[in-house]
């Protein structure tokens, strides 16, 4: 991953929550435990398809864990692993037809009265064959999914937005926390429980606007214990129906911007610049359904002494 172990990601975040019927404390295995239990292997040396395990957050090679290399104070962070073979539909297609093609002309050969097609069950074998064939020859290509779990609020950041990703995500990490719990997908209301989500536009959009509209008054906020600045940055997209601005600057002068919205338009998209106590987060956040498209967060460069590296990970990213 360079020297720096987070650079500008994807984001999802999620709340687990647990039932009366969750298992009690000192019955759930630990964390630890159970990413030994779900590693990845390897599938290089194999024909399978795909495989999909843990890994640690530093070495993405490394399926040994213990507490040194998965819990950090309050938070267990890991990595999940997925490593797939895919095959291009189209020469699939054509390896198969080639296949086909040198079946009926040897079997021409044998019997010139021969019938001049193949059965189904014929064909699904050659199928069978050819994409073993190919699947034998191709090197699996690897997929790493950093996540970050605070044991301790229930939150877990997970650095992906594909939707098929994250649901092989959900269904790796349940188990971890033991039975009984659940992963909720947080949105903006989860965030700002005050807000009107009958009102339109889009509650996303709505927050933008607003926070765009702040940007010359207080930009610190408070979030719980934690105090927060929080600015839109210099990429701004506003929009109505059927048309939209996009706008660039270095400064916080948005001519253009601010004559979209006195007509209506709302801000639809932008750069949120957040900043506690000198570290900065920049994130690419939609408002459509108020996901968050990336996160951007402080560097945190590799020491000589790889023994501090996983803390000031997580003390200088979490």
């Amino acid at each position: 991953m360079g020297n720096s172990i987070f650079g500008k990601h994807p984001l999802t975040v999620y709340r687990l929550t647990k039932s009366d019927q969750a298992a009690l404390p000192g019955i759930v295995e630990p964390v630890d435990a159970g990413l030994q239990r779900m590693a990845f292997r390897s599938i290089a040396e194999l024909v399978d398809r795909r495989s999909v395990g843990f890994v640690t957050l530093e070495n993405h090679r490394q399926t040994e864990f213990g507490p040194h290399n998965v819990t950090f104070g309050e938070y267990h962070a890991f990595g999940l692993r997925i490593d797939e073979r895919k095959i291009p539909p189209a020469a699939l297609k054509e390896a198969i037809a080639e296949a086909c093609e040198e079946e009926l002309r040897k079997r021409k050969e044998r019997d010139p009265e021969a019938a001049p097609f193949l059965t189904k069950e014929r064909k699904r074998e050659l199928r069978d064959q050819v994409y073993l064939r190919m699947l034998a020859k191709l090197p699996p290509v690897p997929k790493v999914v950093d996540v970050v779990w605070n044991h301790v609020t229930g939150m877990l950041f997970v650095c992906e937005k594909s939707e098929n990703t994250l649901k092989t995500i959900e269904n790796m990490v349940l188990p971890l926390a033991g039975p009984g719990f659940e992963m909720h997908r947080l949105q903006v209301e989860d965030f700002i429980p005050g807000l009107d989500m009958v009102a339109k536009p889009s509650p996303g959009c709505e927050f933008l606007t607003w926070l765009y509209h702040r940007r010359d008054v207080d930009r610190v906020y408070d979030f719980g214990d934690l105090n927060f600045e929080a600015a839109i940055e210099d990429r701004i997209e506003i929009g109505s129906t059927g048309e939209s601005v996009k706008a660039v600057a270095k400064s916080d002068d948005f001519p253009e911007i601010d004559a979209g919205l006195k007509a209506g338009k709302y801000v639809t998209r932008a750069s949120v610049r957040m900043e506690n106590d000198g570290r900065v987060f920049t994130l690419d956040v939609s408002g459509a359904l108020f996901p968050v498209g990336t996160v951007e967060t402080p560097e945190v460069h590799k020491p000589r002494d790889m023994e501090e590296f996983p803390g000031a990970v997580i003390e200088a990213a979490a």
